[in-house]
């Protein structure tokens, strides 16, 4: 699936892919701390948080090497798993503010929003899709 992600944005991805796939496990430990707050099932949780900082390091991959989206069939499935637990807005939302905390504030605000784009991105056209369905 070809993506509409601007130039600056898969610049900005380029640049900042490195430092969040080191940083994917606290990443990870941060959004599903975040979303257990508002909900029970935390194991459950974390592992479909995982699912999706995998699936979204590896869209923003390919998006930086192809300009293409890879996985839109993973992308669908987490999306599916999440309609049914914490939502993605709320993840997509906690998302920000620990990338700005990762990458540090030399750049963090427009690396943060490249990556709320590539998430959206990624996530949306499901999350509306579903909604729909179950509408």
């Amino acid at each position: 699936m070809l993506t509409d992600l601007s130039a600056n944005t898969r610049i900005r991805l380029a640049e900042s892919l490195p430092i969040l796939d080191r940083h994917k496990e606290e990443i990870v430990t941060r959004l599903a701390a975040q979303v257990s707050r508002d909900s029970e099932g935390r194991q459950e949780n974390a592992d479909l948080v995982s699912q999706l900082v995998e699936c979204l390091v590896d869209e923003a991959r390919a998006v930086v090497d192809t300009g293409r989206f890879a996985r839109a069939e993973v992308a669908r499935q987490v999306s599916e798993q999440l309609d049914v637990g914490p939502t993605l807005s709320h993840l997509g939302d906690a998302l920000v503010p620990i990338i700005k905390d990762i990458v540090g504030p030399s750049s963090a605000r427009q690396t943060a929003a490249a990556w709320s784009d590539t998430f959206w991105a990624v996530f949306s056209s499901h999350e509306r899709r579903s909604t729909a369905i179950a509408a």
